[in-house]
Formats: structure tokens, C-alpha cells, sequence
């Protein structure tokens, strides 16, 4: 899922230098039970070998190659696999980037494809899941195509196994302020929301908890509060620690505690993100001057994972009651972010998860 890198604070440079990584989230020490935190992670379905992700670039890139040969994972036998290995490694569940095909009103799209084999695995069960509304570029949402989406969602929501805030379906859209454009006004979105949610209770569930992704920065926080929106998350900060061409990746780790702590204090519950890695090499023109991360591993994982888990524990009152986290990413091949064991890595990104969460 390719999406914009934002400008990187440039005030960590004697850090960067030195290689030093002490973060404020050191200071307090890891709890040792999980049982009052839910994280998860970003899963993109780009790997069905029916889209243009998969290129022939990924050939410099074997650290990523999934260890069932090859880049395409999105069937029943390999959807199940991962299931399995998420919830072996403490995942909660998977958050799936969700699309919808304005042109013929469908989600029959190929990046749908992990998500419908994921509902028919015989051991879902095992891993909750939420939607995550793709509606960037080439996938707005507009109010003609808004009768015929919501009914996609609804039926998702019903699943035993969506995943609840507040005991209510969480539904979290990517983009905000195009939105906004095409429905025209914030009162004509808040009233799209708010039945919505109507909806929602007249199908049997409690209604809905709908969620926007947001970025350090951004100036149209409380239009999207006014618009009725519940909670506020992300997708990846990558450009917030990002400081050089090339950047030590406990670097990431650390900048983006500060994004938490600047996002924490605006009127809805916060769900943080962690962006455990950012490479996107692969899918560049210019290989020579994509800025990204060195240093992706097991200790990076294992890092940046406790760091969120000390800040759910933390900071209760600016989170979901669930305490819910959302890393980036289980499957983000091309943009460098991911925890499928490769044949040269083996299991060891897992590892770090698991060294935090079991």
C-alpha cells in the first residue's frame, strides 16, 4: 500500500550520530502480563500475482521473500499459515486494508482477496480482525457509492471475530480530508456516519466505533471530531523518523513515542501505530536516493513492539478502554515492513514479537 512519506524532523542528528536509541518509553519497565493489551497488525494483500505489486526488483530483496517461495501468499493454505503464525507469535488480529471498486460498485478486487480467505479459513478463529477503508487515491469514497459500501461493512461487522471497541465494530477509514470534499459538508459526512452506526444497530449489532487515520501535523483534527468520528489512529509515521538517507531504525522507535505523546492529546481516544520499518526500494525508480531505515530485525522488532506495549500500559486514559495497537506491518513487502519468516531471516522477525507478547 503505497502511501505519502511526510517531511522528517531533523533535531535527532547528534543521536543518529552517536547510535543512541534510549527512548522516554526505557524508563518504565515491560509488564509482564498481556492480558490487558490487544495488539495486532496491518495486513496488505497486494501478493495474489494479479496486481503490479510483485515485481522483478524483489529478486535484490530475498530478506523479504516469504519462505513458501515466492511473493504470492494470498491463498487458503498460506492465509491459514499466517493466521496461525500471528497468533502463535501474541498478535491479536489482523487489521486488513479494505478497497472498493467505484466503477462497478464491487469489492471484488484482487487486494480484497486475503481477507474473504482469511473469513473461509477453518482456523480464524484464532485471530480477530477490523476493516481498514483504503479510500486514498484511486479508491475515494463519494456519497453515490456510499448506499451500496456500507452494506459490505456491515455484513464484516457481524463476523464473530470482528474485532470491538467499546463493544462495537471497529470501522477505520485511511483518508480524511477528500472525504470530507466529496460529501460536500461536515454535516452531510456526520449525518453519513451517524446512520451508518444507525444501520449498524438496526442489523443487530451495538452500532459502529469509526475511527480516521491522522498524521503528525495535520491542522484538520477537529473537522474530523466535528464530523463525528470516534477515535484516531494511523497507518505508518515513517517520515517522523526518518532524519538522512540512511537511518538507523531504533531511530523509528523513538520519534514515533514522541507522535504518540503529540497525539494523545487531542479529544478522541488514540489507537498507536507502530512503523517498524520503512524501505521502499523495491518499488522505486531511484533506488540511490529513497530515503529508509538500516538495522531491520529481530532486536528492532522486539524494540519498537515493547515500546507501544509500555504506552497502551501507560496511558490508558488516551486509548481505547481495550488498549488497542496496531503494528506496521505483517505483509508491507515493497515498502520494507514486515514479519513473514524468508528463508535468510527464518522466524526471527516473529521472534521479536513473540519475545514481547508470549
Amino acid at each position: 500500500m503505497r502511501i505519502k512519506v511526510f517531511g522528517a524532523a531533523g533535531l535527532m542528528i547528534l543521536a543518529l550520530l552517536s547510535g543512541c536509541y534510549a527512548g522516554k518509553q526505557d524508563q518504565v519497565q515491560l509488564p509482564e502480563s498481556k492480558s490487558n493489551v490487544q495488539i495486532g497488525a496491518y495486513y496488505f494483500d497486494g501478493w495474489t500475482g494479479k496486481t503490479t505489486h510483485i515485481r522483478d526488483a524483489f529478486v535484490n530483496y530475498p530478506e523479504r521473500e516469504p519462505i513458501w517461495g515466492g511473493f504470492v501468499t494470498s491463498t487458503p493454505e498460506l492465509v491459514a499459515k499466517q493466521i496461525d503464525l500471528a497468533a502463535d507469535a501474541g498478535l491479536d488480529f489482523f487489521s486488513f486494508c479494505w478497497y472498493f471498486d467505484s466503477k462497478n460498485n464491487s469489492d471484488e478486487l484482487p487486494m480484497n482477496n486475503a481477507l474473504k480467505l482469511y473469513l473461509q479459513a477453518p482456523n480464524h478463529s484464532r485471530l480477530k480482525f477490523y476493516l481498514m477503508v483504503a479510500n486514498h487515491k484511486g479508491f475515494y469514497i463519494a456519497p453515490e457509492n456510499w448506499a451500496q459500501i456500507k452494506n459490505y461493512w456491515l455484513q464484516a461487522a457481524k463476523d464473530s471475530q470482528y474485532l470491538t471497541v467499546n463493544g462495537k465494530p471497529l470501522l477505520v477509514f485511511f483518508e480524511f480530508k477528500q472525504m470530507l470534499e466529496n460529501f460536500g459538508s461536515k454535516q452531510a459526512l456526520r449525518q453519513a456516519l451517524l446512520s451508518l452506526k444507525q444501520e449498524a444497530k438496526n442489523e443487530g449489532l451495538k452500532g459502529l466505533t469509526i475511527g480516521v487515520c491522522i498524521w503528525p501535523g495535520s491542522n484538520n483534527l477537529q473537522d474530523a471530531v466535528d464530523c463525528g468520528f470516534d477515535l484516531f489512529t494511523g497507518y505508518n509515521y515513517p517520515g517522523s523518523g526518518l532524519v538522512g538517507l540512511l537511518t538507523p531504525i531504533q531511530h523509528m522507535a523513538d520519534e514515533e513515542y514522541k507522535v504518540w505523546e503529540q497525539l494523545k492529546k487531542n479529544r478522541l481516544p488514540y489507537i498507536p501505530v507502530s512503523t517498524l520499518n520503512w524501505d521502499i526500494r523495491p518499488w522505486s525508480s531511484n533506488t540511490t536516493t529513497e530515503k529508509r531505515f538500516v538495522g531491520y530485525g529481530e532486536q528492532s522488532v522486539m524494540h519498537s513492539v515493547e515500546g507501544m506495549k509500555k504506552w497502551l500500559m501507560q496511558n490508558g486514559s488516551f486509548t481505547t478502554k481495550e488498549k488497542i495497537g496496531v503494528v506496521y506491518a505483517w505483509n508491507e513487502y515493497g515498502e520494507g515492513s514486515w514479519l513473514t519468516p524468508s528463508l535468510p531471516l527464518k522466524d526471527s522477525l516473529l521472534n521479536g514479537v513473540r519475545r514481547v507478547l508470549k
